[in-house]
């Protein structure tokens, strides 16, 4: 099914051309194209504009590389890139260290593990470790093997230093993950043993995802594997739905992985998305590739993505990415991230579930609040329960 929005919100020539950045489409971002797209571009003055958009959308260092052999592309924006592109690539080979040194000490524990998203992701979507920025390295272990884990890390170096082992169980174990570091790291660990929150259905069972995962094709290290491609599909979804779709560069790296998608991949995302309660977060992910990028839409999910629901989420998302800073802040504090997750779950009883659990689960908000020992970490729950009472009370009476 071929885009019939993606340009509605394309706010002129350099919005254009940093979709054509980020594309999928081999032709969309050959360098011919791109040349032509830089061309309106030099003709309206967007330049700054077009740096403006890049850098907000974390996509400087990919544009680096694809804008590289084309043509009007002015000399200060191509060292500007080509700056960012070198300081990308410092970082990640830095992510990628701390990565690999995670995943060794966790087989020489005999814990079987995988990285998610991050430098690993940048190999899949794009070819190049340093194509993507990313703020920490995420790994994922089996329920059953979190402690051990934990134990085999933290003989690694790796900490959770904001507080006791109990708090960190009470805050963190529903949460599904837990941010760890070693001291002269220059990037954080997240270890994960879910893929979403409790609260939320958008997940898989981490040890299917082990038993079916792949090598990642030019890792650095053989210790790196990907999801199966239909597994990775729904978790990427499910994951950019979460977070609403911020930028640019997680819709392109997203748009990659459909665009490898087969149509059996697309029948077998499908099913198992209606069997864990992800069909619309998955329409919203697949809609927003759609009408953000142009990503031609495999016809098992045309339904999903028609879903009127999903289609007003999509055309809100998209039309935020061409905001400013500011205003797209503005625009996503305005909606609410409660609201937004109410209207992505698929069911009633979803819903009744995730307001229910948010309820009563403790967050490190409560810890900022009040710093207990860790022997009465216990105490987050009537904390918490009492925080969600009061400003319910709060918006009664405002």
């Amino acid at each position: 099914m071929a885009n019939s929005v993606a340009h509605e919100f394309a706010g002129g020539p350099a919005a254009a051309l940093v979709r054509g950045v980020a594309s999928a489409d081999p032709t969309r971002r050959s360098a011919a194209a791109l040349g032509s797209l830089a061309a309106a571009v030099t003709a309206s003055g967007e330049w700054t504009r077009v740096l403006d958009l890049l850098l907000a959308h974390r996509l400087t260092p990919l544009a680096a590389i694809r804008l590289a052999a084309a043509d009007h592309i002015p000399g200060d924006l191509r060292d500007n890139l080509e700056r960012e592109r070198r300081d990308a690539a410092f970082h990640a080979l830095a992510a990628a260290a701390e990565l690999t040194a995670a995943l060794r000490a966790l087989a020489a524990a005999g814990i079987p593990a995988l990285p998610f998203k991050g430098p690993a992701l940048a190999l899949v979507a794009y070819g190049d470790v340093g194509a993507r920025r990313m703020v920490d390295v995420d790994i994922v272990v089996e329920p059953a093997n979190r402690t051990r884990a934990l134990r085999a890390l933290g003989d690694g170096g790796w900490t959770w230093n904001t507080g006791g082992a109990h708090t960190r169980d009470v805050l963190h174990r529903w949460l599904g993950h837990v941010p760890i570091e070693r001291a002269g790291a220059a990037y954080g660990v997240e270890l994960h043993w879910r893929f979403a929150p409790l609260a939320l259905p958008w997940t898989l069972p981490v040890t299917d995802v082990l038993r079916r995962a792949q090598p990642v094709s030019s890792a650095p290290d053989a210790s790196w594997l990907v999801p199966h491609p239909v597994d990775h599909l729904l978790l990427l979804a499910w994951h950019g739905t979460r977070h609403g779709w911020e930028t640019l560069e997680w819709i392109a790296s997203f748009a990659q992985v459909l665009a490898l998608c087969s149509q059996d991949g697309a029948v077998e995302a499908t099913e198992t998305a209606w069997r864990v309660g992800g069909t619309r977060a998955l329409g919203i992910a697949v809609s927003v590739a759609r009408d953000a990028l142009g990503v031609d839409v495999p016809e098992p999910f045309v339904s999903l993505v028609e879903h009127p629901a999903v289609r007003a989420e999509s055309l809100r998302i998209v039309a935020s990415l061409w905001l400013d800073t500011s205003a797209r802040t503005a625009d996503r504090e305005a909606r609410g991230r409660h609201a937004y997750w109410m209207n992505a779950l698929d069911t009633a009883t979803a819903k009744a579930r995730f307001l229910t659990l948010t309820a009563v689960l403790p967050t490190e908000r409560e810890l900022e609040m009040v710093r207990l020992p860790d022997a009465l970490a216990a105490l987050y729950y009537p904390l918490r329960l009492a925080r969600v009472a009061a400003r319910a009370i709060l918006r009664r009476t405002a």
